[in-house]
């Protein structure tokens, strides 16, 4: 992979629409922009990527794109969102549904598990 940042003219981010810190970076023939998100958290996008002009299914369902890559950044996992994501029910449904809880006992243990990373005690 090689690497190469350059500043980015991208100022809210493409899944909340929050100021955002950004980046440009070359991976692999592609360019992504490195967000920096407060409420998404840290991610790369491809510049290919629309968030606006998405499938309408996944348009209505960019806060779990947001949960997904919030979740990961607060892990220190950097997420790469590529095109398909934004215009493949099927590939939306295996990246970011499969990480969403899918029931209340699982969002209850994903908030009790947010509240314990965040507690400054043991």
């Amino acid at each position: 992979m090689s690497n190469e940042k350059k500043h980015a003219g991208l100022e809210c981010c493409p899944l909340c629409g929050e100021k955002v810190d950004c980046a440009l970076e070359h991976y692999d023939d592609d360019i992504y922009y490195h967000i920096n998100c407060r409420r998404c958290g840290e991610y790369l996008i491809s510049a290919r990527a629309d968030s606006a002009s998405s499938e309408p299914s996944i348009k209505k369902q960019l806060h779990l794109i947001s949960a997904v890559t919030r979740w990961n950044s607060d892990r220190q996992n950097v997420l790469f969102l590529k095109p398909s994501l934004f215009y493949d029910r099927a590939m939306f449904e295996a990246e970011i549904l499969s990480m969403c809880p899918r029931n209340t006992q699982e969002r209850m243990d994903h908030i009790l598990q947010y509240l314990a990373d965040k507690s400054l005690y043991p």
